[in-house]
């Protein structure tokens, strides 16, 4: 293993003065400094429904830390799949009214971007859901 000339120096310094405080019975303070650090937050206004962690655990990577009252978003994506089912409800019977020349391009056209909205819709609310819990970010511990 190589070291830069400035470790090296550090390192054979501690090297040399660590055992002979130790002998001496002095003690050998240190400080140890984290280094990764997050303060987390939220995305969104909502009443905190649980809390997993306390002070001074433990915890690992993707664990929830942190979950929030969300059923106005629940029910929000809820209807936005209903909307969804219907938007393609009518997308497919345009489609079959097509076939037989029942419909003009222009109905259709719109029956498909009402399809494509309506998903869109489906991706808003999902997006919203999922802002409400906090997950952690990577393994660590609380402090404060």
């Amino acid at each position: 293993m190589k070291f830069s000339p400035i470790i090296a120096g550090f390192l054979l310094g501690l090297w040399s003065v660590v055992p002979a405080m130790a002998a001496g019975g002095g003690e050998v303070r240190a400080l140890v400094v984290s280094e990764r650090k997050a303060e987390l937050s939220a995305q969104l206004s909502a009443r905190i429904e649980r809390i997993t962690v306390d002070q001074g655990e433990r915890f690992d990577a993707d664990v929830d830390l942190v979950a929030f009252d969300c059923g106005l978003e629940r029910a929000e994506l809820q209807k936005q799949r209903m909307e969804l089912e219907a938007a393609r409800e009518v997308f497919a019977a345009n489609q079959k009214l097509k076939k037989f020349k029942s419909i003009s391009e222009v109905e259709l056209a719109v029956s498909a971007a009402k399809e494509k909205q309506a998903r869109a819709g489906v991706d808003l609310a999902q997006a919203r859901v999922s802002l409400c819990v906090i997950a952690a970010p990577f393994a660590g511990r609380v402090v404060k």
